[in-house]
């Protein structure tokens, strides 16, 4: 939602400028209000490039003057200062990092934020705010006073030399007050030396050993991260050293699940489920539900399984009967997504596991739904074709379970024609991006091989991955170089689309505004090109999308609007129609970082409304900012602190 600021603006804009400026202008043309001597060079830039020559002289003057009042109306409007007052919606910019930073960069993509945007933690590849020198990756948290951001480091303590492995932060709590920290050698505690532990770091800042049980014994192994509840007091980990007793130790991987200091075996010869998708954490999968009372896990050869009240089942078990072609006993699938309480899981097999199951061997078969309640297996993805349905991969579910999109090669609905993805197809290859709801697919759009980094763990041709959904999965975000929205010449390069299911329409969100044809490529979030900046860069799952699907944040390589004047990439917002200032039924769309900038600026991430928007940046956007390092910024609805000077963005 809007400010009051925003309201007040929108009000006085409609009551008041309409009258007045069809008495004062009548008949007149789109000249005359831009000359408006008082109106903000920015905003009358804006007006120039947006506004036809066939547009009467009160459209025009009502959006520059509407813009001008949202502007003066601001609830922060004293705190706008120099750069920040060139953003819509009453943001303004917040220096996030610290001003001394040792000459070190904040990297990206190792990050977090709580819901409301008030913390966030980030690392860099040097030491500061009281981290101790030594570590690979240090890792900080700030939070948001009103006097401005306070950051501190929350490395453990290190060991200096460089040759010993070191410490990575692996998970976080939504609330960012606990975590779960990978570390070697030298280790923290009583843990064995030459291998890596695992440990939730509490509120306090004190640690707890989860890798807990007999003195490991296998070199250069380690137990990684899988899962946890929502509080941490279950956390699912895998280790190829026997930990307690059952556990195999003929280097093949055990499943362990750690209880507020107890560890258990899950399962010998066992690991978490879902290797496969986009965001390859369980947690981002939601292998286990927020109350640690189910999860799912593969043993043996990909058999799936949910256990749950202490009683574990083979969710890909058949329950065919009826065919000759029936898989039998425990089957095998691929795990890739559950809904939030892990009631419904949804995984692929090559195996007929039910009896309308049309599976085949291409690609990842069909897409199955698996209640946890009753039992129940459900092929989603019948296709009676030769061809098969060929799922290349699964972009995600709703919260509920009650959405799930994929991509696959198979004709299930009108609009789709026969695809034919694959990861030896090459990146023009073309497929089907497919939406079930209750029963029912829906057609979204044609895609590309060289779009696979949105339903694929590894992107295979760009950079452009992190496809998401709208937590009710009525909007769909995602990235594709095939032109799904009709209309536009994207020259072959990528853009960034949304879906609304509910509509049945896609929009291009990072499209030129004025129509004409893309120059460079537009992703959600990008890779690092330097592998060091690349350690953690799929970490986290991040948000794009403000709530409802009314704000997409966006990186786009094209200058987008005419304060755009650099060349290297910048973070933009698309709004869509009556969301904060926009009064355009095609939406409208904003520039975040400076557009200044000598380099490239990233987005990083956004709290859960939109309203706090988070981009790493060369440009120092407020006076404080006075180094030539990369930095953390908010671009937050209502924010700004008092600057001692004026910043220059570049």
């Amino acid at each position: 939602m809007g400010s009051t600021g925003e309201g007040l603006a929108r009000g006085r804009a409609d009551a008041e400028l309409a009258a007045g400026l069809a008495k004062r202008y009548p008949g007149e043309r789109d000249r005359r209000p831009l000359g408006f001597k008082r109106v903000d060079p920015f905003i009358r830039a804006r007006v120039i490039a947006t506004c036809s020559a066939t547009l009467a002289a009160l459209g025009c003057g009502l959006a520059v003057l509407a813009a001008s009042a949202t502007a003066a109306t601001c609830p922060n409007a004293k705190l706008r200062t120099g750069l920040s007052a060139r953003l819509r919606d009453c943001r303004a910019y917040e220096l996030v990092s610290p001003t001394k930073k040792n000459g070190y960069d904040i990297t990206f993509r190792n990050e977090a934020v709580a819901p409301k945007g008030n913390s966030v933690t980030y690392d860099s590849l040097g030491s500061f705010a009281g981290n101790p020198a030594g570590a690979i990756l240090d890792q900080y948290l700030s939070k948001r006073t009103a006097k401005g951001w306070s950051t501190r480091g929350i490395s453990p303590r290190e060991s200096s030399d460089a040759s010993n492995l070191n410490d990575f932060y692996v998970a976080f709590s939504e609330s960012l007050s606990r975590m779960v920290v990978q570390n070697g050698d030298p280790p923290l505690d009583r843990a064995t030396r030459g291998t890596l532990n695992l440990y939730v770091r509490e509120p306090g800042g004190s640690l707890r050993l989860l890798t807990l049980g007999e003195p490991r014994r296998q070199p250069f192994g380690g137990a990684s991260f899988g899962a946890a509840s929502s509080d941490f007091s279950h956390v699912l980990f895998e280790d190829a050293d026997r930990l307690v007793k059952g556990a195999s130790s003929n280097g093949q991987l055990n499943l362990y699940e750690w209880v507020d200091g107890v560890v258990r075996l899950v399962g010998a010869n066992g690991a978490l489920a879902g290797s496969n998708s986009a965001d390859q954490t369980g947690s981002a999968q939601r292998a286990m539900s927020p109350d640690g009372s189910r999860f799912y896990w593969t043993s043996g050869t990909a058999v799936i399984n949910l256990e749950q009240a202490g009683v574990k089942t083979a969710i890909t078990a058949s329950q065919c009967t009826s065919k000759p072609s029936c898989a039998k006993g425990k089957g095998s699938g691929d795990y890739w997504m559950a809904s939030v309480d892990d009631s419904k899981a949804f995984f692929t097999s090559n195996e007929r596991l039910t009896n309308r199951s049309t599976a085949t061997s291409a690609g990842y078969g069909d897409l199955y739904e698996y209640d946890a309640t009753t039992h129940k297996l459900a092929d989603l993805t019948v296709d009676s074709s030769s061809q098969g349905t060929a799922v290349q991969g699964v972009i995600g579910s709703s919260k509920d379970g009650s959405y799930v999109y994929y991509v696959a090669n198979g004709v299930l609905a009108p609009g789709a024609a026969p695809g034919k993805c694959s990861l030896s197809a090459g990146p023009s290859a073309k497929c089907n991006l497919y939406a079930w709801h209750d029963g029912k697919t829906s057609f979204v759009a044609t895609v590309s091989e060289a779009d696979s980094g949105d339903w694929a763990f590894v992107p295979a041709y760009q950079v452009s991955t992190f496809a998401q959904l709208s937590p009710d999965g009525v909007h769909l975000l995602f990235t594709s170089s095939a032109s799904p929205a009709s209309g536009y010449d994207n020259a072959g390069h990528s853009e960034v689309y949304l879906y609304s299911a509910k509509r049945g329409t896609v929009k291009c969100v990072s499209c030129r505004p004025s129509g004409a044809a893309a120059t460079g490529d537009a992703a959600l979030a990008r890779l690092p090109e330097d592998a060091a900046a690349a350690v953690t860069a799929l970490q986290d799952a991040l948000n794009n999308m403000g709530t409802g699907g009314k704000r997409v944040f966006f990186e786009s390589a094209d200058a987008l609007v005419p304060q755009d004047t650099n060349r290297p990439v910048d973070v933009y917002e698309w709004e869509a129609d009556g969301t904060g200032t926009c009064r355009s039924s095609r939406g409208c769309v904003y520039l975040i970082s400076s557009g200044k900038s000598r380099a490239p600026s990233y987005f990083e991430d956004a709290d859960r409304s939109g309203r706090n928007v988070f981009f790493l940046t060369l440009g120092r956007l407020v006076g404080r900012d006075k180094d030539s390092n990369y930095d953390l910024y908010d671009a937050r609805v209502d924010g700004g602190f008092a600057s001692p000077s004026r910043s220059s963005g570049r």
